[in-house]
C-alpha cells in the first residue's frame, strides 16, 4: 500500500448542493422541525461553513493553519442533523471527485448514541457506515447497554468505510488510530 495525503479542497458549490440535498433527505425524519427554515436554516449554514473551513484547513496541510471550528446552538437546534448532512455530502462528493478528502468520524459520548447514530446514518447511506464500541464488537460476549446492536464490526474493518461512528473513549484511546486511518483505493 502507498501512503498518500489528498489535498484538493472540495468544490464549495458542489459540496453545498450535495449538502442541501442531504438536508432534504434528512428533513422528513425530523417531524417536529423544518430544517430548511428560520433558525434551523441558519444553524445549517453555520455547520456547513464550519465544516468547509475545517476541510480547507486540512487541505492546506499546515498544522499551524488548523483551527477548531465550533457551532454553538442549543440542544435540539439541528447540529446533529446537519452534521449527518455534511458527512453524507462529503462522501458523495468524494465518490464523484476522487482527489478530495474522504472519510468522516462521528464521535459520541455513549454506546447507545453510537447505535442510534449508526441506524440513522445507515438508513441514509446503506453500506457506507460502520460503528465500533465494545458492545458493537463482533466478539462481544456480554452486552449490557445495547443488548441487540444494529451492527457488529471488528476494529480493523473501520478503515474500509467512509463514515464511522465511535465513542470518545475509543477515539482517544490506545486503539484510536483505527478510527484515524482510512483505506481508499488501496491508499492510506
Amino acid at each position: 500500500m502507498t501512503t498518500q495525503m489528498l489535498r484538493t479542497a472540495p468544490n464549495r458549490e458542489l459540496l453545498r448542493a450535495l449538502y442541501d440535498e442531504a438536508v432534504q433527505q434528512i428533513n422528513p425524519s425530523r417531524p417536529k422541525v423544518d430544517l430548511t427554515t428560520g433558525f434551523y436554516a441558519k444553524t445549517g449554514d453555520a455547520v456547513f461553513d464550519a465544516g468547509y473551513l475545517a476541510l480547507s484547513d486540512y487541505c492546506k496541510g499546515s498544522a499551524g493553519s488548523r483551527r477548531l471550528h465550533v457551532v454553538s446552538a442549543p440542544a435540539g437546534g439541528g447540529k446533529t442533523s446537519y452534521s449527518y448532512a455534511l458527512m453524507l455530502a462529503l462522501t458523495r462528493h468524494a465518490d464523484q471527485q476522487p482527489d478530495v478528502p474522504y472519510g468522516c468520524v462521528f464521535v459520541v459520548d455513549q454506546i447507545k448514541k453510537a447505535d442510534e447514530a449508526f441506524k440513522e446514518l445507515n438508513a441514509l447511506m446503506p453500506g457506507k457506515i460502520a460503528v465500533w464500541t465494545n458492545e458493537h464488537d463482533r466478539g462481544c460476549k456480554k452486552r449490557t447497554k445495547v443488548p441487540h446492536p444494529a451492527a457488529e464490526f471488528i476494529k480493523d474493518e473501520l478503515r474500509h468505510y467512509p463514515i464511522i461512528v465511535v465513542t470518545h473513549v475509543f477515539y482517544n484511546g490506545p486503539n484510536g488510530n483505527k478510527a484515524h486511518v482510512l483505506v481508499r483505493d488501496k491508499r492510506v
